[in-house]
């Protein structure tokens, strides 16, 4: 007969079983801590093997307080009236290799039929569009009816993101994720070569039940001359009656 404690919940649905090892040669021990006896985690995402291997260690919330996420919400927002588009200056480049951006946009009534393109920024807080010749960008756009198309362009001022949107602003919209990377001086790429990127897929809709998919990526080609501190999203024409966005950072 096997020895097992077993505890019921009182709703009678699951239980909870300690069973004893088959073998004297395996006997354990588990003492259960005073108040203050031992630490589970020991460092950031590290547990305490020794810990683990004998006394049950007190789990307190003091304790899980050094246990963080490499993938940090930075901001959110909900508004209307964008007519600038979507600015993030000042990214903390050091701590986060890479940017992540979930955002839903609807353009006001004066930009139909124009397009949502991104910029990389520079000058941390006091941040400017780089419009450089430097962007090199393709997306590929899917829609009703079977239908594809495919638009790639080098040495751009910008970067094209999505096809045509905008005008209805009832029925007109983008959302999406970006991720985005920000050139950094240690990355050790020479000059003219890959810098800043931008990676992305999109639904929109534009004109009366056309809904378009895209998929697209950029790379700005003058690296180790130019350390982008931030981004933008915005229309070639007019702004955004209504917004919502989540920036996360990953860090590395």
């Amino acid at each position: 007969m096997t020895a097992k404690i077993k505890l019921n919940a009182a709703s009678g649905g699951g239980s909870f079983s300690l069973q004893a090892p088959s073998s004297s040669a395996n006997n354990r021990v588990i003492t259960l801590p005073d108040v203050a006896d031992g630490t589970l985690v020991t460092s950031q995402s590290t547990l305490d093997a020794t810990k683990l291997s004998g006394n049950l260690p007190a789990i307190s919330g003091a304790a899980l307080t050094g246990i963080a996420s490499d993938f940090v919400k930075l901001q959110s927002a909900t508004g209307a009236d964008l007519a600038g588009g979507l600015i993030f200056d000042n990214l903390d480049t050091a701590t986060y290799r890479a940017f992540e951006l979930y955002f839903a946009l609807l353009p006001d009534s004066s930009a139909d039929g124009y397009y949502p393109r991104m910029l990389f920024r520079t000058g941390g807080a006091s941040g400017a569009d780089d419009t450089s010749s430097h962007y090199s960008y393709g997306y590929s756009y899917t829609y009703q009816n079977d239908g594809i198309g495919y638009i790639a362009r080098i040495n751009s001022d910008y970067a094209g993101i999505a096809h045509t949107v905008g005008g209805q602003a009832a029925v007109e919209g983008i959302n999406g994720t970006m991720r985005i990377m920000l050139h950094r001086s240690s990355d050790g790429f020479a000059a003219g070569g890959g810098g800043s990127t931008a990676h992305w897929q999109s639904g929109h809709h534009n004109e009366v039940e056309n809904w378009r998919q895209t998929v697209g990526t950029t790379v700005y080609n003058n690296s180790s001359t130019v350390n982008h501190t931030g981004f933008k999203i915005y229309m070639n024409s007019g702004g955004f009656d209504n917004y919502q966005y989540a920036l996360y950072g990953l860090k590395g």
